[in-house]
């Protein structure tokens, strides 16, 4: 396969890469992207209440003067006994004073 041209909607992205197998699936393929990301220090923010499996939007706090998730940032989540994990992009932020970014 070959990229001649990138997407003429400026919401699509490509991403074309070799797993070196014929049989690889969907799932495959989203942990060969998202290995990218790797687990740093804790986030200045705490969560608010249960993340559930699916949902769009997370709650959290933090100190007010203390500098606020940019958008595009990762971060991921883990259960208090770490047996489950996933990442999550912030993709638009909303604080509690009504400013949004």
């Amino acid at each position: 396969m070959i990229l001649t041209e990138p997407p003429k909607d400026k919401n699509v992205s490509v991403l074309l890469f070799n797993t070196d197998s014929q049989t690889d699936e969907c799932l495959d393929a989203r942990d060969r992207i998202e290995s990218y990301v790797v687990p740093g220090i804790k986030a200045s923010w705490e969560l608010v209440g249960d993340q559930l499996e699916g949902q769009r939007s997370i709650v959290g706090y933090q100190r007010e003067e203390w500098a606020v998730p940019e958008i595009g940032e990762v971060y991921k989540l883990i259960t208090s006994d770490e047996k489950i994990s996933q990442f999550i992009r912030i993709t638009a932020f909303r604080s509690g004073y009504g400013n949004k970014r």
